[in-house]
């Protein structure tokens, strides 16, 4: 993949983050998120939205027709200034290197109705 670019977009909306919350409570959110998201994200289903959003990006970029993996592969971390920190595990490292990924970066934002996460690799 050198000197290639590769990006995912995704939105979701928060409404629907906020339904899969109150049917499978617990079960939903930690099949999906790993502690340090659930803690970052303090229950607030629009922070919880875009990090789903930028999960669905990360696995657009690395190539969804290739990769499967467990949604708590691609975590989303967060800086102190609260920009996106993005944390590879298992399948998802794995694909990082076998393309070559020189580097991944995520971003994220939310308005009332929406949780939109763009990113690129290259």
């Amino acid at each position: 993949m050198s000197n290639s670019l590769a990006a995912g977009i995704d939105i979701v909306e928060i409404e629907r983050m906020k339904r899969a919350i109150d049917t499978w409570h617990d079960s939903f959110l930690n099949r999906v998120f790993t502690f340090s998201e659930l803690e970052i994200c303090g229950g607030n289903p629009a922070r919880l939205a875009g990090r789903f959003a930028a999960k669905e990006a990360v696995l657009k970029a690395l190539n969804p027709d290739v990769i499967t993996c467990n949604w708590r592969d691609i975590e989303i971390l967060a800086s102190a200034s609260g920009r996106p920190l993005l944390k590879l595990h298992g399948k998802a490292v794995y694909e990082y290197n076998r393309k070559n990924i020189m580097n991944l970066d995520v971003s994220i934002s939310h308005c009332h109705q929406y949780a939109v996460a763009i990113a690129v690799a290259q």
